[in-house]
């Protein structure tokens, strides 16, 4: 969705033009990752590397897992693409992968159906349902719908409902499907190897290995346990306590800038914060940001670089917030 942040308070400048401010430590390392491929990774931070967010929310957050498969039709069927009036008396692998991966989800085409999916997932705290209603008091669920290209939620319930859900569910998605011939004019051909790339969103107190697990069991129960399955990434939620010194700072920080911003009682995009919270370390861990963008993960996906608006942060504002915020963090801890 479209973020827009009010940052009224440009930094001092110095003789340069620059912002005479300097950051209260010099990082050395990045500990992030790839929400797309759900990997995580460590590198050296190159000198005066700077960056901004997008949202004006803060934690506390639950990182999703963004734990990707390919399920691959293997075992049945030719080893190779063979003409289609063999359909009649060889395995299709294209069918054998659509009736599987019809198994994970119920008949609403929405809710995961795997095998035990629920097992472990921690319901809503009457705190996290007031941070989301909050937040939705905040947001124009109209603007929320353009952007998403939308015109109902599902199962066409209010904004608020959906919101909760997209907080407290986890997921079973297809990012897509591969397979046979999709060029122009038809071409009769079955098949011999079909793919299909999915994502698994879980929840607090959900695992990466228990949601593999449970995938494959689940297959092999309904006769299925010839596709492969290939786990290309992933990584545990993570949460936060709203509490914490790390949190605490990223408000006083929006509240010094003067923008107004909503809590996330859970954010529902991949990021490997359990590398924080998770052991040996278990620190704090959240996301905090101003600027504006949209279409994340999508190919117009963009954010605002330099803002003729005084009232909207560009790149450079972005960033400077950041040192705003690592000074009170570093204030915050000493006391």
């Amino acid at each position: 969705m479209d973020d827009q942040n009010r940052y009224p308070h440009e930094p001092p400048a110095g003789p340069s033009g620059e912002s005479s401010r300097e950051m209260p430590a010099e990082p050395t390392h990045e500990i992030s990752g790839e929400p797309g491929s759900g990997n995580e990774y460590t590198r050296p931070i190159p000198p005066y590397a700077h960056g901004a967010a997008t949202r004006p929310i803060v934690g506390p957050f639950y990182g999703v897992p963004h734990t990707s498969a390919t399920p691959t039709t293997s075992g049945r069927g030719p080893t190779n693409d063979i003409h289609s009036s063999l359909m009649a008396s060889v395995d299709s692998p294209a069918w054998h992968l659509v009736k599987a991966l019809d198994t994970l989800v119920a008949d609403d085409g929405h809710t995961p159906a795997i095998d035990g999916w629920f097992e472990h997932v921690r319901p809503l705290t009457d705190r996290q349902k007031q941070l989301i209603a909050q937040g939705v008091a905040k947001q124009d669920e109209a603007a929320v719908k353009k952007s998403l290209g939308i015109r109902h939620w599902a199962f066409d319930e209010n904004f608020l409902t959906s919101q909760q859900r997209l907080a407290s569910q986890p997921t079973v998605n297809i990012q897509g499907l591969v397979g046979g011939y999709t060029g122009p004019g038809g071409k009769t051909v079955l098949p011999g190897r079909v793919e299909a790339k999915i994502d698994l969103r879980l929840v607090p107190d959900m695992t990466k290995d228990e949601a593999v697990t449970k995938l494959k069991a689940h297959l092999a129960k309904r006769g299925f346990g010839d596709i492969e399955v290939n786990v290309s990434g992933g990584y545990g939620p993570t949460q936060t306590d709203e509490n914490s010194v790390l949190i605490r700072a990223q408000q006083a920080a929006l509240t010094k800038a003067a923008i107004d911003y909503a809590m996330s009682a859970r954010s529902a995009g991949s990021w490997p914060g359990v590398v924080f919270t998770g052991p040996p370390a278990k620190l704090a861990a959240g996301q905090i940001g101003i600027g504006r963008g949209s279409g994340a993960h999508a190919p117009n996906e963009w954010f605002l670089i330099d803002s003729s608006n005084p009232k909207i942060a560009g790149f450079d504002q972005g960033a400077m917030f950041y040192i705003d915020f690592l000074y009170e963090l570093a204030g915050a801890a000493r006391r």
